[in-house]
């Protein structure tokens, strides 16, 4: 920016409405995007970006603090906006991209988490610009977090589950070896869990909620007994029609996707284990998955349909998949399953229309199509001539 331009700017906020400042703020707010994507870079704000921040925090206005809170990435600014302002405010502050300064946090985090506000505390949760350091912390009950209650910490790590940081591949566009570690020491945090908090229901419903989206570990051995320990389904009456496993099942589900779809899993006696198999299998490799159907029914059908991307991509394969949809037996007359292939069909076609090509060239009358329809009827009469002429085309 140059400096006529800092002295246009500068005067504009000294006399704008709060409404306007805000816009500027909102509109102006800085990428925080950087060697892993967009999440835990350090970062210090230019000078003149400092002083207009510093001559806006001095207006003192309520909206225009809260877009200090929300857009501000200048620590004085961000500290002094989050002791004077209200929840909202507050909020936003723990949400901001750069609660973390170039070197540390902005605010006293120990003195939010003992004050246990529970909206404070879910925004910090999903605030997915933190130091790798911060989610270990969270993790592991360490640091910042060593003094939280029980019933915070299991709120705060369900509500980690829906940070996009958790979820978020690591960007290997720059190569780092030690950022490449840290970045993924969270996730196998995370996971390491499953084998160290006391195996309750309470316990595996903020598991399965804070892995449902996690990348998986790194270096996270005996999977298979830390399966075993979650074996807490309560007992099933012979009357029981409808009877709940629980957590637990969901819970040992997750951690079996960290398993290879073999058969092993296959032909565990465990159901949650045979669904996990059911989302991942490979259509080329268990050739007659159709048959998995005598076995378990419409537990098998509805996961095939709703998690196994492999039975969508060709033709041939949805063929089979709706059959086994209409084929899966149907005590209620609801037709569940085939509508539950209604709405994943729909789904795919609009998310992904490149597998249906095939089937819509055949009548389509739209150019790309006939002349995909072309393409392979030009290509099916060369190799006949090739044939006919004994390689010799």
């Amino acid at each position: 920016m140059s400096d006529y331009e800092k002295r246009i700017a500068a005067t504009f906020l000294k006399y704008c409405s709060p409404d306007k400042a805000y816009e500027w703020l909102s509109a102006k707010s800085v990428s925080t995007e950087g060697a892993k994507g967009s999440f835990s870079r350090r970062w210090e704000p230019e000078r003149e970006r400092k002083v207009l921040e510093y001559l806006l925090l001095r207006k003192k206005d309520p909206l225009i603090d809260l877009g200090l809170a929300q857009f501000g990435c200048t620590p004085y600014v961000l500290r002094t906006v989050f002791a004077r302002g209200g929840a909202g405010v507050r909020c936003a502050v723990l949400v901001n991209p750069f609660l973390f300064g170039l070197f540390d946090s902005v605010i006293d985090l120990r003195e939010v988490v003992i004050r246990g506000n529970r909206r404070e505390l879910e925004a910090l949760a999903l605030n997915a610009h933190l130091p790798d350091q911060f989610y270990e912390h969270l993790i592991s009950r360490t640091e910042y977090f060593a003094e939280i209650d029980d019933r915070n910490y299991k709120f705060m790590l369900f509500h980690i589950g829906d940070n996009a940081r958790l979820s978020a591949p690591y960007d290997e566009t720059i190569l780092d070896g030690h950022s490449n570690y840290t970045y993924h020491k969270v996730f196998t945090a995370a996971w390491q869990l499953c084998a160290t908090v006391p195996t309750t229901q309470e316990w595996a419903a903020v598991l399965d909620h804070l892995l449902h989206k996690a990348q998986s570990p790194v270096g996270f051995k005996e999977v298979e007994q830390v399966i075993e320990r979650w074996r807490i389904d309560p007992p099933k009456k012979e009357d029981d029609r409808y009877y709940n496993p629980g957590y637990g099942f969901d819970l040992r589900f997750r951690l079996a996707g960290l398993l290879e779809a073999d058969e092993k899993l296959l032909n565990s006696p465990d159901l949650a284990l045979r669904q996990s198999f059911y989302r991942r299998f490979s259509p080329w490799e268990f050739k007659n998955w159709p048959e998995f159907l005598a076995r378990d029914g419409e537990e098998f059908v509805e996961e095939a349909i709703r998690g196994n991307l492999s039975l969508w991509k060709s033709h041939e394969e949805r063929d089979r998949l709706r059959q086994v949809a209409w084929d899966c037996p149907d005590p209620h007359s609801d037709m569940m399953m085939p509508n539950i292939y209604r709405a994943g069909e729909k789904s795919h076609r609009e998310e992904h229309p490149e597998w249906f090509h095939e089937e819509e060239d055949e009548y389509s009358s739209d150019p790309s199509a006939v002349a995909r329809r072309m393409e392979k009827l030009l290509k099916s009469i060369a190799e006949k001539l090739e044939t006919i002429l004994g390689g010799h085309f």
